[in-house]
């Protein structure tokens, strides 16, 4: 039986170490519980030890926007701990084929002031690792500047307008008129966003779970924020979804079967 508890108060038994970050929306808590953002609302589900769900509880879209930042923070000290151990060559490390592009035609991590560094208009985002983005209204750093953000190790389209920010951080990115086309490879297509009628066509497709609770979202444009949403939702298993023309898709903990 289901039952709230008060997190703030330190409940024996109970889990709340934060292991990976699949999205913005989307993150798991080691071995007993996730928490996921489903029709703009954020859950937070707690396991006992014991197996048993114990608690959902509501949170603030500012602290989503805390754990997005700090579970990127804890992966890359955690990736800095390695010392010794041989980095992996930068690059595309997505499943999709992908045509070559030239490397000095990429834009590497950093943040850009649009229409000063970079200019206003849609970019796709590769991730050499566990990646971050970001897009602000200014340079406060505050929490009320931001617009859109996600940690992701999948590709992502993201548009910006004059005067915004745009950070990335373990990622490289390219204006989208010259990104690579993403192919489907041996029949699928893996973690990662995508563009339907350009990369895939509009009709009905199986999603199919990578073994754990995924997560997938249609929007209408790339634009990273909660009113660009138009379904998602997080599933374990298989799950048939139906995308339009100028769709984009998403996909987290999950691959699509192509047609």
């Amino acid at each position: 039986m289901q039952r709230e508890i008060d997190i703030n108060v330190t409940h024996e038994g109970y889990c709340w170490e934060t292991m990976k970050s699949m999205t913005a929306s989307f993150f798991l808590f080691k071995a007993y519980g996730y928490i996921y953002q489903k029709n703009c609302r954020t859950y937070v589900y707690v396991y006992h030890k014991s197996g048993g769900k114990l608690m959902s509880k509501k949170f603030a879209k500012s602290y989503l926007i805390i754990l997005v930042i700090a579970i990127f923070i804890m992966s890359t000290l955690t990736g800095c701990a390695g010392g010794n151990e041989t980095p992996s060559p930068t690059g595309d490390n997505t499943g999709a084929k992908q045509e070559e592009k030239p490397q000095d035609e990429y834009i590497k991590a950093g943040m850009y002031k649009v229409g000063q560094d970079i200019p206003a208009g849609e970019y796709f985002i590769i991730p050499e690792g566990l990646a971050y983005f970001q897009v602000s209204k200014d340079s406060t750093g505050s929490l009320e500047s931001i617009i859109a953000n996600d940690n992701f190790s999948g590709t992502r389209y993201v548009t910006v307008s004059e005067g915004q920010y745009l950070e990335i951080r373990a990622a490289k990115m390219i204006s989208a008129d010259k990104a690579p086309n993403q192919e489907a490879k041996d029949g699928k297509y893996p973690e990662g966003m995508y563009k339907i009628g350009k990369e895939i066509p509009a009709g009905e497709y199986k999603v199919v779970s990578e073994g754990g609770l995924a997560y997938y979202e249609v929007t209408k444009d790339s634009k990273g924020d909660l009113n660009s949403i138009i379904t998602n939702d997080n599933f374990e298993g298989e799950k048939y979804i139906t995308v339009k023309e100028g769709n984009y898709l998403k996909l987290n903990g999950c691959y699509l079967i192509s047609k």
